[in-house]
C-alpha cells in the first residue's frame, strides 16, 4: 500500500501541471494536508514514491507534473521534520527521490533543445486506461520502488558511495525503462542516465540547502555547513572567523551562504551538459593529461591533477597550465572545480572565471567581480574575505580576455593584476589564503611575463601540457568504445595506426602530435564514425587538415556532401540502430526543419561572424537576425558550434562558441564568402572604382573591432582558394588588385579624410561596444593588411607592402607609414598578428628603418636594397634571406640566424653580429667595417671577399652606381589600382608556417614599430 500523491490531488481538485509555479504557502498547505493522510492511513515516508509515479507518466506528463511534483514532496520533507527529526534513511529516502527527478527534468530539457530524434517518439506513447505508460519491463522496475525499503545501513551506502548503492542502481534501471518505452534506444538510455547520475550530486547539494535544518543528517555527506573534512585531513576551521566575537565557542562557525552552496551546486550539476551536442559528457570521455613542468628540474611527466593537488599546498605561487588550443585546459578547469567542490569542500571553495567573460577593472577584484557578480569580491564580506573558505580561483583562457575598446593588451594588464593580487595576499598577516591557476597558451604567457618588471614577478609554477602517450591513447580508446561500440573504436583505431600516428616521440607541431590532442582526437574520431574520414586528409599538413577537418565537420552537420576534390575513397562501417553512435538522416532532418543545407549553413556563418566582432564574444540571436526575419526561423543552431546559459539555444539567450577554434573557422568562411564578391572582374574603370568603395565600405563596417586571429587568416585563405574552383567569375587577381588599391590609399590616410571611420562608428552594430575613431581606423587598415596577405597566399602570388620598385607607385615609406597608421592599438598589435606574415612578403627596395623587430620571422624574404639601419633585429630569424645591396649599418644582429642568407654588397657597418648564426652567408662585397663578431666568422667573412675598410666599400658602390650595375629586383606583383602583373610563386603551405614562429609577444615599450635612432 503506498499513497500516490497524483491521486491524492486529483481526490481534492488539484492536477501537479496546476502547481507548477504555485506559491511557497500553497505547496505548503498541500504537504500539510498530505501529511495528515499519511497519519490517519498509518502511512510510513516509504509510501510516499513520487519518483515511481512520475515515471509511469509519459514525455509530457514528466514535464509537466514532474516539477510540481518534486517540489510537493521537498515541503513534505520540511514539514514533516518539523513534528519529529526524520530518520536518516527517512531523509534520504525522500530527498534522493527529488533529486533524481531534478537530474531527470535537466536532461529532458537538454534533449528537447538539442531537438533529439527520440523526443519526436516519445511524444506518441503507449498508454493504458490509466493515462501511464504501458510497458512491461518499465512496470516491473516501478513496483520494485513502491513501497520503498531503505535501511539505515543502505541510507549511508547511498551517501558514501552513491554508484554503488542499490537504491540509485535501482532508480538507474527505472531511468533506462523509462527512456526505452519512450522511444529512446538502449544505449541512448544508458548515456542518458549516466548524465542524470553525473549531475547527481549537485541536485542533492542543492537539495539540503534548500532545507537543511530537515536534512540536517545528510549535511556532512554534501560538505554543507560547519561540518569537518569526512576524511578528517587539514584543519579548515582557522580560516573561519566568528560572526560574533563576543560569544566564545570551540569552533568559528561557517555560515551557510545560499549564493556560494548554489554556486557549488551548479558546479557539480553542469557534469551532466552533454559534450558538443553528444550523448555523453566531457566526464564520461575525458582522460587526465600530463605535462612537464617549467620551474623546476624534473623531467618526468606530471600527471595533471595530480600537479594541481600539489599546487594547493602553495598558496603563494601562480599556477599555470599550458597548452595549445583543443589540449583540454578547459575541461581540466570543469573537472578540476567539480572535485574540489564534492570531495575538499570547504578547505577549498572552487571558482572557476572564464576570462572571456570578464571586464578589465582597477584591481583583479574589480575584474573577477565582472563575471561573477554574486560573489562580491569586491565587497568586505565577500567570497575572498575571511569568513568565507579560501578560494581555488581557475582563471581559464588567458588568450581570450576581450579587448577594450580604448585598447591595450588584455593579457599583459591582467597578468599584472594577479601579480599585484598575490603579492598583497602574501604580505597581509594572515598570508596568502587563495589560490590562482591560470590557464594559456603558452606564448601569450611568455609574452605577458615579458611586460613585467623584474620587481613584479612572484613565484609561478608552469605545467605545460603533453600530446597524449601510450597510456593516455589507450584509456581514451576505452572511453570511446564504451561510448560508441567496440568496432567503431577499434576500428578508429586502426585507421590512425596504419597512417603512422602512434608513432612515439612526435614533432610538436607535426599531425602525429596535433592527433594526440583531446579535441583533434575526437573531432576526426566522430568523422571517421560516419565514414567522412580518409587518408588523403592525413596527408595535409597541420594547417591544411585543420581547415578540411572543420569543413567537413560543417558539411556533416549540414547534410551536405563531402568536397570531392579531397574527399578521395570515403571509408564506411554499417551502423543500423545506432542512433548515439552516427548522424542519420533523422538527426540531420531535425536540424534542418524545412531549412536547405545551404541556407543553415549561411544562418551559422552569420551569427559566427557577429560573435567574433563582439567584444563578449557573446550575441543575442534577435540583435543579429534582419528585421525582415522571424528569429525563430534560425534555431535550431548545432550545438557542436553554439551553446547558451543553462544549454538552452534559443532567440531569447545569448549565444557564444562552444570552443575558439569553431568561431575561427566560421568567422573566416563568412569573410571569405563576403570577399570573395569583390573577386569579380570589371568592365572598366567606373566598375572598378565602384567596386574599391564598396569594398573599402565592408572592410570598415565588417572587420573593424579587432585583428583577425592567425587561425581565421589562414582559413580565410584555404576558403578563398576553394571559392575559386567553385565560382565560375572568381579572380584572384582582381581581388588582391583592389585590396592593394585600399591599402595604398589606406597608408596616405584618403579613407579617414573622407569620413569612413566614422561612418563605421555611428553605425556599429548593437552587439558591439563602439572603439574610439582611432583605434578603429587601425583595426580596419590591420585587417585589411591580413587579408592581402592571405588573398596573395591563396592566389601563390608575392604581395609588397612598398609596392613595385619598378612600378611607377613605388613608395619605399609607404611600410612605415601603415606601420604609424595602426599605433593606435595595443603597442605591439603588429608584432602579435601580422608579423608572421613578413616571410610571405617583398621589401625590395623599402625603407624600413629603425624598426623594433627583434625575433621576427624573416625567413627567406626578400630585403634587397632594402633600408634597415639602426633596427633591432636581435634573434630574428633570416636564415636563407636575400639582403644584397641593403643597408645594415648600426643594426642590431645579435643572436639571429642568417644560415644561408645572401649580404652580397650590403652595407653592416657598426652592425652587432655577436652570437649570430652565420653559416654559409654569402660575404661577397659585404662592408663590416666596426662590425662586431667573433674572430673565426671575421676570418670566414674575409675569405669570402667580405670588405673591412670603409674607404674601401665607399670606392666599391662609386663604381657600381657608376657602372649601373645593381642587381634589379625579382617581378612583383603590379600595385597601381588597376594593373595586373601578378607573379606566380610557390608558396609555403601554412601561411603563417609553423607554430613555433608565431611570436604572440607583447611589449609595453612605446617604440613596438621603431627603434630609437
Amino acid at each position: 500500500m503506498s499513497l500516490d500523491i497524483r491521486h491524492w490531488l486529483s481526490d481534492h481538485q488539484l492536477t501537479p501541471a496546476q502547481l507548477h509555479s504555485a506559491p511557497l504557502p500553497q505547496m505548503v498547505g498541500i504537504a500539510f494536508r498530505i501529511a495528515q493522510d499519511l497519519q490517519g492511513r498509518e502511512l510510513t515516508l516509504f509510501d510516499v514514491s513520487t519518483f515511481a509515479e512520475t515515471l509511469a507518466l509519459p514525455l509530457s506528463g514528466v514535464l509537466a507534473e514532474g516539477p510540481a511534483l518534486a517540489q510537493i514532496t521537498l515541503a513534505l520533507v520540511r514539514l514533516l521534520s518539523q513534528q519529529r527529526p526524520l530518520k536518516r534513511n527517512e531523509g534520504v529516502w525522500l530527498a534522493y527521490q527529488v533529486a533524481y527527478l531534478r537530474g531527470l527534468q535537466q536532461v529532458l530539457n537538454q534533449e528537447l533543445a538539442l531537438n533529439r530524434p527520440w523526443i519526436e517518439r516519445a511524444k506518441l506513447p503507449l498508454l493504458n486506461e490509466r493515462g501511464t505508460l504501458e510497458d512491461g519491463p518499465l512496470q516491473t522496475q516501478l513496483r520494485a520502488l513502491k513501497p520503498g525499503q531503505l535501511t539505515d545501513a543502505q541510507a549511508e551506502q547511498v551517501l558514501s558511495t552513491p554508484t554503488d548503492s542499490f537504491l540509485v542502481q535501482q532508480m538507474n534501471g527505472a531511468a533506462i525503462a523509462w527512456f526505452m518505452a519512450s522511444g529512446a534506444e538502449e544505449t541512448e538510455a544508458k548515456l542518458m542516465t549516466q548524465r542524470i547520475l553525473n549531475g547527481l550530486a549537485g541536485h542533492l547539494l542543492g537539495i539540503v540547502t534548500e532545507a537543511p535544518l530537515s536534512l540536517a543528517q545528510m549535511q556532512k555527506f554534501v560538505r554543507l555547513g560547519n561540518t569537518a573534512p569526512s576524511d578528517g585531513s587539514g584543519d579548515w576551521s582557522e580560516d573561519y572567523e566568528p560572526i560574533d566575537t563576543a560569544i566564545v565557542v570551540p569552533k568559528p562557525a561557517l555560515v551557510i551562504d545560499l549564493e556560494r552552496e548554489r554556486y557549488r551546486a551548479a558546479l557539480l550539476r553542469s557534469q551532466s551538459e552533454p559534450l558538443l551536442g553528444e550523448m555523453f559528457t566531457l566526464r564520461d570521455l575525458y582522460v587526465s593529461l600530463a605535462g612537464t613542468t617549467l620551474s623546476s628540474q624534473k623531467n618526468a611527466p606530471e600527471e595533471a591533477f595530480r600537479w594541481a593537488a600539489q599546487q594547493l599546498q602553495i598558496p603563494q605561487a601562480i599556477a599555470v597550465l599550458e597548452g595549445e588550443s583543443g589540449q583540454g585546459k578547459t575541461g581540466f578547469c570543469q573537472l578540476w572545480a567539480a572535485h574540489v567542490a564534492q570531495a575538499v569542500y570547504p578547505q577549498w571553495m572552487p571558482i572557476v572565471i572564464r576570462l572571456r567573460d570578464v571586464t578589465i577593472g582597477e584591481t583583479l577584484a574589480d575584474t573577477l567581480a565582472s563575471a561573477l557578480p554574486q560573489a562580491r569580491f569586491t565587497e568586505p564580506d565577500g567570497w575572498l574575505s575571511a569568513v568565507h573558505p579560501p578560494c581555488l580561483l581557475l582563471l581559464d583562457g588567458l588568450d581570450e580576455l576581450p579587448r577594450s575598446p580604448q585598447g591595450g593588451n588584455p593579457a599583459a594588464q591582467f597578468v599584472r593584476q594577479v601579480q599585484q593580487f598575490l603579492a598583497q595576499e602574501t604580505l597581509s598577516p594572515r598570508g596568502a589564503r587563495h589560490k590562482l591557476l591560470l590557464t594559456t597558451p603558452p606564448v601569450v604567457f611568455q609574452a605577458a611575463l615579458n611586460t613585467l618588471t623584474t620587481e613584479e614577478h612572484l613565484p609561478y609554477y608552469r605545467l605545460r601540457l603533453l600530446p597524449m602517450e601510450q597510456e593516455e591513447l589507450k584509456q581514451w580508446f576505452k572511453q570511446w568504445a564504451g561510448l560508441q561500440t567496440k568496432a567503431i573504436a577499434q576500428a578508429y583505431f586502426n585507421f590512425l595506426k596504419k597512417a603512422g600516428l602512434f608513432r612515439p616521440s612526435p614533432e610538436p607541431d607535426s599531425l602525429a602530435a596535433r592527433v594526440r590532442h583531446p579535441l583533434m582526437l575526437y573531432l576526426l574520431g566522430i568523422l571517421h564514425r560516419d565514414g567522412h574520414l580518409d587518408e588523403g586528409l592525413l596527408s595535409l599538413s597541420p594547417s591544411e587538415l585543420s581547415f578540411e577537418m572543420q569543413d567537413r565537420l560543417l558539411r556533416w552537420l549540414t547534410g551536405q556532401t563531402i568536397d570531392p576534390v579531397r574527399s578521395g575513397s570515403l571509408t564506411g562501417l554499417v551502423r543500423s540502430g545506432l542512433a548515439h553512435a552516427s548522424r542519420g538522416e533523422e538527426t540531420i532532418t531535425s536540424l534542418l526543419l524545412g531549412r536547405s543545407p545551404a541556407r543553415l549553413q549561411q544562418q551559422i556563418e552569420t551569427m559566427a561572424l557577429a560573435i567574433q566582432q563582439s567584444q563578449i564574444r557573446r550575441v543575442l540571436p534577435t540583435a543579429v537576425t534582419p528585421e525582415a526575419e522571424d528569429a525563430g526561423g534560425w534555431f535550431p543552431l548545432p550545438a557542436l558550434y553554439f551553446s547558451a546559459p543553462g544549454g538552452q539555444l534559443g532567440q531569447d539567450t545569448p549565444l557564444e562558441f562552444t570552443h575558439p577554434s569553431f568561431g575561427a573557422f566560421l568567422g573566416a568562411k563568412a569573410i571569405a564568402r563576403q570577399l570573395a564578391t569583390f573577386a569579380q572582374p570589371s568592365n572598366g574603370l567606373i566598375e572598378d572604382h565602384a567596386a574599391l568603395n564598396a569594398l573599402a565600405h565592408w572592410l570598415y563596417h565588417q572587420v573593424n573591432y579587432q585583428p583577425l586571429r592567425p587561425d581565421m587568416v589562414e582559413a580565410i585563405a584555404a576558403d578563398l582558394q576553394r571559392l575559386q574552383r567553385t565560382m565560375s567569375a572568381f579572380q584572384f587577381s582582381a581581388l588582391t588588385r583592389r585590396l592593394e588599391a585600399f591599402y595604398q590609399r589606406y597608408c596616405r590616410g584618403d579613407w579617414l579624410d573622407q569620413g569612413l571611420p566614422q561612418d563605421a562608428r555611428q553605425a556599429g552594430q548593437p552587439w558591439q561596444t563602439p572603439p574610439n575613431l582611432l583605434t578603429l581606423e587601425a583595426a580596419v587598415g590591420l585587417n585589411a593588411f591580413l587579408l592581402l596577405c592571405a588573398s596573395h597566399h591563396a592566389a601563390q602570388s608575392i604581395f609588397c607592402p612598398c609596392g613595385d620598385p619598378k612600378g611607377d607607385r613605388f613608395d619605399r615609406d609607404r611600410f612605415l607609414q601603415f606601420l604609424h597608421r595602426i599605433s593606435p592599438l595595443s603597442l605591439n598589435e603588429f608584432q602579435l598578428w601580422a608579423q608572421p606574415l613578413l616571410s610571405t612578403l617583398d621589401f625590395s627596395g623599402a625603407n624600413l628603418e629603425h624598426l623594433a623587430w627583434a625575433e621576427a620571422n624573416l625567413q627567406s624574404v626578400n630585403l634587397a636594397g632594402a633600408r634597415l639601419s639602426g633596427s633591432d633585429l636581435t634573434g630574428a630569424n633570416l636564415v636563407r634571406a636575400n639582403l644584397s645591396n641593403a643597408n645594415l649599418s648600426r643594426v642590431s644582429l645579435a643572436k639571429a640566424n642568417l644560415s644561408g642568407a645572401n649580404l652580397n654588397s650590403a652595407n653592416l657597418r657598426g652592425t652587432d653580429l655577436r652570437g649570430a648564426i652565420l653559416k654559409g652567408v654569402n660575404w661577397a662585397n659585404t662592408c663590416l667595417f666596426e662590425a662586431r663578431l667573433s674572430d673565426s666568422d671575421r676570418r670566414e667573412a674575409e675569405e669570402q671577399g667580405a670588405i673591412f675598410s670603409l674607404e674601401t666599400f665607399q670606392a666599391y658602390t662609386a663604381v657600381r652606381a657608376a657602372q649601373d650595375s645593381t642587381p634589379e629586383p625579382s617581378p612583383v606583383a603590379g600595385d597601381g589600382e588597376l594593373a595586373d602583373t601578378t607573379l606566380i610563386v610557390s608558396q609555403p603551405a601554412s601561411l603563417y608556417g609553423s607554430e613555433s614562429d608565431v611570436d604572440l609577444g607583447d611589449s609595453e615599450d612605446a617604440t613596438l614599430f621603431m627603434a630609437d635612432p
